[in-house]
């Protein structure tokens, strides 16, 4: 596919990145970052790249997801990758402890 595109990226404070995404209008693709994601209440600010072709702008998305590991992308994003992987291990280590404890007889519904 042809055409312009634009790579985007929404900043919360202390221009902290949040996500990076292309679209043919960023006007219209932040309308529905509004309805449907729940971290655009923290957008700050939007900066946005033009493209003269949406391939270039897809191999432009992908190389700054990768480099710059915005917080809300979860495609070609390590950075989520690896905060799943710690929420995960935290879950099993939190479970394991509550298990002990109740074979302990130290845990009760009382206690959560």
């Amino acid at each position: 596919m042809n055409g312009s595109c634009q790579l985007y990226r929404h900043f919360g404070d202390c221009e902290e990145l949040l996500y990076i995404g292309i679209s043919l209008s960023t006007a219209n693709r932040l309308a529905q970052h509004k309805n449907q994601s729940g971290w655009f209440h923290l957008i700050k600010n939007v900066t946005i790249e033009n493209f003269s072709t949406r391939e270039l702008a897809i191999a432009a998305e992908k190389k700054a997801i990768i480099e710059e590991h915005p917080k809300y992308n979860k495609v070609h994003n390590k950075r989520s990758d690896i905060e799943i992987a710690r929420l995960a291990i935290a879950k099993a280590v939190a479970e394991g402890i509550k298990g002990a404890f109740t074979e302990l007889g130290l845990y009760t519904k009382h206690s959560q």
